[in-house]
C-alpha cells in the first residue's frame, strides 16, 4: 500500500484485527478499536482508505504473504528469525489445545485451532513454534494404568518417604526375551527381505535366560543370571546368597506384588534380612519401580553391542551389559534420575517435618 502515510500504530491494529477476525468490516473495526483509533478521524484516514487497508491485509494473510505485511507495518523486512503468524495473545489457545490433547498431531491441533479462532489453517511448523514458546514439548510417554489405585500408591510413597533414595533397593526379575532388545527394522538390498536371526538369549538346548537384579540410585548393586523363568525358590536363593551381601541395616527394599515375591517363606526371609524394612509397591504404578528402567538400559545395551553370531556367549553379553550400568560401571550414574520421584517424595517429607 502506497500513497497516504498511515501511522504505525494504526497499521498494527489493523493487522491484529484481521488476524483475530478475518471478515471484520470497517464499521466493526471502528467500533471495536475506537480506543486505539479515536485520533485517526475520517479527516486523517478516510473510510475508503481504511476499507482498502483492511481488504489488503486480509488478502496478504489469506495468501500467506506475511513478509509484505511485516514490511508494511515496520517499514523494513525483519532481521532474521521466523515471522510470527500467530499473535502473542493467541498462543495460549494453542498451549491449551496441546495440553488437553497430548496425543494429537500438530496437524490436528492446527485444524482445531483454525476451527476455534475462525482463522485459516496454519502449518504444523507454526503450531510447533507456538507450543515451544509456551514451554510445551514432546516427551516420552509415561504409561498410567486405568487400574491404578491412588490410595495404595499414596501408602507406598508415605512408607518410603522417610528414606533417602541412596538407602533404597528395588529388586525384580526379567526374562531375556527377543522383544526386549531386538530392533524391529533392518537394512537389506532393494527387493530383498531383511532377515535377522530370531532369538532369545538362550543356550544350545533352547533354555531361555532370566535375570534377577537389585537396582539402586548408584546403578545395579548385584544381579544373577538364571535358566528359564524365575520361581520363588530361585528368588529366595538370590535374596539369601546375593542380595544379603549388599544390603546394609537401615536400608529399605521394595519389589512388586508378583506371586513369587509374596510367598510366606519369601516374606519371612526378607524380614530376617531387612528387619521388616521391605515393601510391596502399589500395583499398576509403573513409576514406582525404577528397576524397570534399569532393565531397559541393559536390554538396550545388548541390542546395540551384541551379535549372537559373534562368538560371545549369552551370559557374557548379559554380564557386560549389567556391569556397564552397575555401581562400579561407567554408566551407573544413569540410575540416579530413575529415583527422582522418591527424591522429591523424601524432600517433601523433610520439609513437612521441619515446620
Amino acid at each position: 500500500m502506497k500513497g497516504q502515510r498511515i501511522p504505525t500504530e494504526l497499521k498494527q491494529k489493523i493487522v491484529l484485527a484481521v488476524l483475530e477476525h478475518p471478515e471484520i468490516t470497517i464499521n466493526q473495526f471502528r467500533a471495536t478499536h475506537m480506543d486505539a483509533t479515536q485520533d485517526y478521524t475520517q479527516d486523517v484516514v478516510a473510510d475508503a482508505t481504511l476499507d482498502k487497508l483492511i481488504k489488503w491485509v486480509r488478502l496478504c494473510y489469506n495468501e500467506n504473504k506475511l513478509v509484505d505485511l511485516t514490511t508494511w507495518v515496520v517499514g523494513h523486512s525483519p532481521s532474521g528469525g521466523q515471522i510470527r503468524k500467530i499473535p502473542d495473545h493467541m498462543d495460549h489457545i494453542i498451549q491449551k489445545l496441546g495440553e488437553q490433547q497430548p496425543m494429537k498431531t500438530l496437524q490436528m491441533i492446527a485444524t482445531e485451532f483454525a476451527r476455534i479462532t475462525g482463522m485459516i489453517a496454519v502449518s504444523e511448523q507454526t503450531i510447533g513454534r507456538s507450543l515451544r514458546r509456551s514451554k510445551v514439548s514432546d516427551k516420552i510417554i509415561t504409561l498410567q494404568s486405568s487400574l491404578l489405585d491412588e490410595l495404595s500408591r499414596r501408602a507406598t510413597l508415605d512408607f518410603l518417604s522417610p528414606f533417602e533414595p541412596q538407602k533404597m533397593h528395588n529388586v525384580d526379575e526379567s526374562l531375556a526375551a527377543m522383544k526386549k532388545f531386538q530392533g524391529r527394522r533392518a537394512r537389506a538390498l532393494l527387493n530383498s527381505p531383511a532377515i535377522c536371526l530370531e532369538w532369545y538369549i538362550k543356550d544350545a538346548n533352547g533354555i531361555i535366560y532370566s535375570v534377577i537384579g537389585d537396582y539402586t540410585p548408584r546403578g545395579w548393586a548385584i544381579w544373577r543370571i538364571c535358566y528359564g523363568n524365575v520361581n520363588h525358590v530361585t528368588y529366595e536363593n538370590f535374596l539369601e546368597e546375593d542380595f544379603q551381601s549388599v544390603y546394609c541395616p537401615g536400608q529399605v527394599m521394595f519389589h512388586d506384588g508378583a506371586s513369587i515375591h509374596m510367598t510366606r517363606s519369601t516374606l519371612d526371609l526378607l524380614d530376617n534380612i531387612t528387619g521388616g524394612l521391605h515393601l510391596k509397591v502399589s500395583a499398576f504404578s509403573h513409576d514406582l519401580s525404577p528397576v524397570e528402567k534399569g532393565f531397559s538400559n541393559v536390554w538396550g545395551y545388548i541390542r546395540r553391542h551384541w551379535d549372537p553370531l559373534g562368538g560371545k556367549s549369552p551370559s557374557q553379553a548379559i554380564n557386560e551389559a549389567f556391569y556397564e550400568y552397575s555401581t562400579i560401571g561407567p554408566c551407573g550414574n544413569a540410575a540416579k534420575g530413575h529415583f527422582d520421584l522418591y527424591q522429591r517424595n523424601h524432600d517433601e517429607f523433610l520439609q513437612k517435618n521441619s515446620t
